[in-house]
C-alpha cells in the first residue's frame, strides 16, 4: 500500500520538517527527497499552502 505523509503545520514559527523527516526515517520511512520513497509533502492546512501538491500527490499515486 503506497504512503503519502503531509507534514502539517508549516505556518507556525519554529516549525522543523527535517526533524519530522528524521524522526520518519528512523521508523523507516525515507522521504522522496532524501533518495527515498515516501512522498512527504510541507503543507498549512490554516492556509492552504501545499494542498494542490498533496492532492497531486494522491491522484498520481492512486493511479499509478
Amino acid at each position: 500500500m503506497p504512503i503519502i505523509i503531509a507534514i502539517n503545520k508549516m505556518d507556525k514559527d519554529g516549525a522543523n520538517p527535517d526533524r519530522v523527516k528524521e524522526e520518519l526515517a528512523g521508523l523507516g520511512l525515507q522521504c522522496e527527497q532524501w533518495g527515498g520513497d515516501t512522498p512527504m509533502l510541507l503543507v498549512s492546512a490554516k492556509h492552504g499552502t501545499g494542498v494542490e501538491e498533496l492532492l497531486e500527490s494522491v491522484a498520481l499515486t492512486v493511479w499509478a
